[in-house]
């Protein structure tokens, strides 16, 4: 048997903004362009939580290609860092979107495949083979509720025939957990959380956006909120599980 910690972190793209009403309203301008002593603020936090937690898996949501915060991953033998959007969309073209990604980085050298989400504008799912039949899979899920419920429905195909699967990311979902129902009936997934689990906005968590959802067959799961870290508008998530 095997623990892993998995971390799970919306990274918000570095802009250090909390989620607030007021953030949003007068400093929104940092996602065209974040002071440098903004940047380095975040990269200190982000390089400290990493030091605290040790997570054997980094699953990061809205990063950048920033080679400063990178180095925080310079131990972890398996690095991915991909655009959000699909092989043809045109956002990957553009100034303000082509650098928008989400990042997988583990300890270990683990096979991961970037897939493609038939439906959405934000397409990207990770499948990582952790160990013999262990994959997780994570996604920074559509705004949109009908397309979420067509990309949930796609990973209740994909983990059909899977033991021991771990799903996770910003599942946006609004409308509460009761979205999530129909990929729990569809699947042995069910989620994994802790009493307090809000973690959006991060200056006043009241929403479960960033979710881990296990398989029925692992056991041996713990969920934890780390409600004092504010790098952006969500707070991180950090999973240990042992298969």
């Amino acid at each position: 048997m095997h623990t892993h910690r998995i971390l799970l972190l919306n990274l918000g793209y570095e802009t250090g903004l909390d989620g607030s009403l007021k953030g949003y309203l007068t400093q929104s301008w940092r996602y065209l362009h974040t002071p440098e002593n903004v940047l380095m603020s975040i990269r200190e936090g982000f390089q400290t939580l990493i030091a605290q937690v040790q997570p054997d898996i980094c699953c990061v949501l809205e990063m950048h290609h920033d080679p400063a915060l990178l180095k925080t991953f310079a131990a972890y033998q398996c690095r991915h860092i991909d655009p959000k959007y699909g092989n043809g969309s045109v956002l990957k073209r553009l100034p303000f979107f082509r650098d928008n990604c989400n990042g997988i980085f583990a300890m270990d050298r683990l096979p991961c495949v970037a897939r493609q989400f038939k439906h959405g504008t934000k397409k990207l799912l990770y499948d990582v083979k952790v160990g013999n039949d262990f994959s997780l899979l994570v996604s920074h899920f559509s705004l949109h509720a009908s397309v979420r419920q067509q990309q949930f429905h796609e990973i209740a195909e994909l983990v059909a025939d899977r033991r021991h699967t771990v799903v996770c990311g910003d599942f946006n979902d609004f409308g509460g957990s009761k979205e999530l129902n129909g990929l729990l009936k569809e699947t042995t997934l069910r989620i994994v959380r802790p009493p307090h689990n809000e973690t959006f906005p991060a200056c006043h968590p009241r929403r479960p956006l960033d979710l881990f959802l296990c398989s029925k067959d692992i056991k041996h799961v713990h969920t934890e909120v780390l409600k004092d870290v504010h790098l952006s508008d969500h707070l991180p998530v950090l999973l240990t599980v042992t298969v």
